[in-house]
């Protein structure tokens, strides 16, 4: 059965394995030579911003201004300037890429003591096919920056059609670089080291580009667990410039090893060959049925406030185990990793009814059932 990775890695294979970037891979997979995963191609996200309050007092926006891939001269200029909307854009596999990043953007876990990293508003994502359970996996790549700045790097897959988030860490047995690196203007490069031991077959690298800020006592900033990064020293409040990564590649160190499309391998000893008289056929090998997963609890307290001109909050009760929720508004199914989201949609008009439900996902468990529906005329 497969299993999730613990939060050893914390913030990013959400297993076993954000904004200027680059990354291409290309791999020639042989058994004399070495075996890489096969490139999916890039992409790159501006997280917007929240709130008109957060723009003002914190400077919390995300904003890229261009993304230039490093071989092939692709180029993504189109970004709009949307404060309460996420933009994602893609691009196709290359061996580096350069981010010009307007302003970082701000996420933090506000109500947390002490407050933790969430540098979701911009990121760099390269993505890779191919992974087999069981092997391990080696990640290089090296990255620089016009000036200072914190990078969160962190290994996503996707498990059971549930993709898991960056803060989902996979690698329990991660080792290498720390996952919070310092980039400066010389390039340096950076090495992990993980198994895919929960049987994803599709890995990501994010890079999480978003501003990072040490805790109120000066000591430094925390992960998603709570664990101290002494290595964040400064506020990087409303840090603009370009981030460079290159030479992305993701080696398989067990190219040998037995492996299975679809199921982590059963091993099973192969009894010595009988010296007297034949034995008796034995009984097959019987593969244990899976332990059934359990059933996250459905999701209760969904309230619905209309904010502003075409756009509404959605919050709810947090449902332990869970590591993201859908919301479905009418016929349209949003996504999000807390217990609240605000939703920008045209379609949204004064005085029209809304009908919206939620429901918690989590690699490793069933879905929860959808919470009841609840109707919510908007007002503004």
């Amino acid at each position: 059965m497969k299993r999730l990775f613990s939060k050893t890695l914390a913030v990013a294979i959400s297993l076993a394995m954000v904004v200027a970037l680059g990354a291409g891979i290309y791999f020639t997979k042989n058994t004399q030579a070495a075996s890489y995963l096969g490139s999916a191609g890039w992409d790159f996200e501006q997280g917007g911003c929240y709130s008109s309050a957060q723009e003002t007092e914190w400077g919390n926006v995300g904003y890229i201004n261009k993304v230039t891939m490093a071989t092939n001269g692709e180029s993504i200029n189109t970004w709009e300037r949307d404060l309460y909307q996420t933009q994602t854009q893609s691009a196709s596999a290359d061996t580096g890429a350069t981010v010009d990043i307007q302003n970082t953007g701000w996420d933090r876990n506000w109500d947390t003591d002490p407050w933790r990293i969430n540098p979701w508003s911009i990121q760099a994502k390269a993505k890779f096919n191919g992974m087999n359970y069981d092997h391990n996996y080696k990640v290089t790549f090296k990255a620089k920056a016009n000036k200072k700045k914190y990078c969160y790097v962190t290994f996503n897959t996707t498990v059971d059609g549930h993709e898991m988030s960056p803060y989902d860490n996979v690698a329990g047995a991660l080792t290498g670089d720390q996952q919070c690196i310092v980039l400066g203007t010389q390039e340096k490069e950076f090495t992990y080291s993980f198994p895919d031991y929960v049987g994803g077959h599709d890995l990501s690298v994010v890079f999480m580009l978003g501003c990072f800020g040490p805790a109120e006592d000066g000591s430094g900033a925390y992960d998603f667990d709570g664990n101290l990064l002494p290595q964040v020293t400064e506020e990087e409040k409303m840090w603009s410039g370009n981030v460079t990564i290159s030479d992305i590649k993701v080696e398989d160190l067990d190219p040998e090893k037995p492996t299975d499309p679809t199921e982590p391998p059963l091993y099973t000893t192969t009894p010595a060959a009988p010296t007297v008289a034949p034995q008796p056929t034995q009984a097959p090998t019987v593969k244990p049925s899976p332990a059934p997963a359990k059933t996250l609890a459905k999701v209760t307290k969904v309230k619905v406030k209309s904010v502003k001109k075409k756009t509404i909050k959605v919050s709810w009760k947090k449902v332990a185990n869970a590591k993201s929720y859908q919301i479905k508004v009418g016929n349209k199914t949003y996504k999000a990793t807390k217990n609240s989201k605000k939703i920008k949609n045209k379609k949204f008009k004064k005085g029209k009814k809304v009908k919206v439900k939620v429901r918690a996902m989590a690699a490793g468990y069933k879905t929860g059932a959808w919470s009841k529906t609840v109707k919510k005329k908007l007002t503004k």
